[in-house]
């Protein structure tokens, strides 16, 4: 049966990721702009498709298929980059998508996203299971410690959510793997090449990699000098230093992203290390999100602590501590407190990556329970690594995982069904967050109109040019991301032609960076 844990537990999962990305049914602002970044040919935002210099322009369906979408110019690296050069990510987890799209081209489908997710996060679980059985060579507690986190909310939404932390997660882990057997005396020299290859894979898919990969760098190398090991410390420093040299070398883009103002740059990290009320907000925050993506790790483990104290073993807990587990696991925890500091919102999105390094707890408690107890209960239960992903699975059904959006499919329907041929008006006064977060529900419609300049001239004669019964209207009105628009301004410029009646809201949408009304036509 043993044999079959970890089999059963990839089948498992599998099962419960397919069945939630049937349920998935939106996306989150963010997983528009991978596929656009990815997909679009030298078009890094919407407002790049269209020439907006008089502040209009009218958006046709094939301006936003032709950003969301490989059409013409399959394997575009050169388009990818040069995309990524004006966000704020480098470009390995876009080229990706890039490579799956292609594949498929005329599509945006999130079955593209979706199936290379799978792939990595298959690969996430095979390379937690190796490095906890590395650590502490307990198989039935490395399939526990899998089961927690792949059935876990963070875990599965890690998985559902098309962004680069579904790459980020394995490289994180397998530089944990990296730098372990570099620990033990029988590494071979393409080790090194593949913690250069790691390092540099790891920073061209996300730069908050550099906080494990700094912090863990750092700790092997003090062990380094502890054990006199100088040519180890000195390979070790060429090849992660390497690394990152071919990062810049490969992406000078970096310099530009860290040195930049917005809000995900150098510059804002570095105020929100010197603001301490920034601080509390973050950990308060960030506490109740992780306690409830990892609710059954966290009882579990409160479980696992109180039976080491009620059985008097505490004492000799620390004895226990192998090197290798105080390198990999507290670089992590100290990458963690650092990015909770960092972030620019409270997200827990940027700690997915080394969530899984974090739940080693698990296995390395549950280890020593084992060893300590004269029955070895843990060793003797063969079937409790499948039972703990069947509970773990069932728990998920109550947290369910993020950005799947099930009640999406009702406004798409209500779209196609009814407003499809219906004017559609988008006045912001910024572009690109607003009709981002908006194009799966744009790109239904024949044409959209959009209006930096409020009601413009333009705007009202695309308007009067429709005979349909109804007007579909998007104001841009979110606060914290940019500057406003004067909603009931708009609305009462639309009354005041004597054409529309009052407006309404539209039905069941999910959105935080605009308004959305139905007016219908009086006469």
């Amino acid at each position: 049966m043993k044999k079959l844990e970890f089999p059963l537990l990839i089948l498992l999962f599998t099962t419960v990721f397919l069945h939630f990305g049937f349920m998935k049914e939106g996306f989150f602002i963010d997983e528009v702009y991978t596929y656009g970044l990815s997909n679009s040919h030298y078009a890094p935002f919407i407002s790049d498709v269209k020439d907006l210099s008089n502040g209009w322009a009218l958006y046709e369906k094939d301006d936003f298929r032709n950003y969301l979408e490989v059409t013409d110019n399959r394997f575009d690296f050169r388009s990818v980059y040069y995309n990524q050069t004006h966000d704020v990510h480098p470009p390995m987890y876009y080229w990706l998508i890039n490579i799956v799209s292609s594949l498929f081209p005329g599509s945006h489908s999130k079955w593209l996203g979706l199936g290379l997710n799978l792939l990595l996060s298959l690969l996430t679980i095979i390379l937690l299971f190796f490095l906890s059985n590395q650590l502490f060579h307990r198989p039935t507690s490395s399939i526990i410690v899998c089961g927690l986190y792949a059935f876990s909310q963070i875990g599965m939404s890690t998985a559902l959510l098309i962004r680069m932390y579904a790459l980020l997660t394995p490289l994180t882990l397998l530089l944990a793997i990296l730098v372990i057997r570099l620990m033990d005396c029988h590494y071979k020299w393409y080790d090194y090449a593949a913690l250069m290859l790691t390092i540099f894979a790891g920073l061209m898919t996300q730069y908050y990699f550099v906080f494990y990969a700094f912090f863990i760098s750092l700790s092997f190398l003090v062990w380094c000098i502890k054990k006199t090991r100088i040519k180890q410390l000195c390979f070790f420093s060429a090849s992660s230093i390497t690394g990152v040299l071919l990062m810049i070398l490969a992406y000078p883009a970096v310099l530009s992203h860290l040195g930049g103002g917005g809000l995900v740059s150098g510059n804002n990290a570095l105020e929100n290390i010197l603001d301490f009320k920034h601080w509390l907000q973050q950990g308060f925050l960030y506490s109740f999100y992780l306690f409830k993506g990892l609710h059954f790790a966290v009882i579990l483990l409160i479980g696992f602590l109180s039976a080491l104290v009620i059985n008097k073993k505490w004492s000799s807990f620390q004895d226990s501590i192998t090197p290798q587990m105080v390198i990999v696991f507290f670089p992590a925890v100290i990458a963690f407190l650092v990015i909770i500091i960092v972030s620019p919102i409270a997200a827990v999105r940027y700690l997915y990556s080394i969530i899984p390094v974090l739940l080693l707890i698990i296995p390395f408690v549950l280890s020593f329970l084992s060893a300590s107890s004269k029955t070895s209960i843990f060793d003797v239960a063969g079937y409790v690594g499948v039972a703990i992903t069947v509970i773990a699975s069932l728990c998920i059904g109550y947290f369910q995982p993020n950005y799947i959006y099930p009640d999406k499919s009702d406004i798409r329907t209500a779209i196609l069904g009814k407003y499809q041929h219906c004017p559609c008006v988008f006045i912001t006064k910024e572009v690109n967050p607003c009709m981002t977060e908006a194009m799966p529900e744009l790109e239904l419609y024949d044409n959209v109109f959009l209006s930096k300049n409020g009601l413009c001239d333009e705007a009202r004669a695309y308007i009067l040019e429709s005979n349909a019964r109804d007007l579909i209207l998007y104001v841009g009105t979110n606060r914290f991301w940019f500057e406003p628009t004067d909603t009931n301004l708009i609305l009462q410029r639309l009354l005041d032609t004597g054409i529309w009646g009052l407006p309404e809201r539209f039905p069941n949408l999910v959105s935080d960076l605009s308004d959305v009304f139905v007016l219908h036509r009086l006469q």
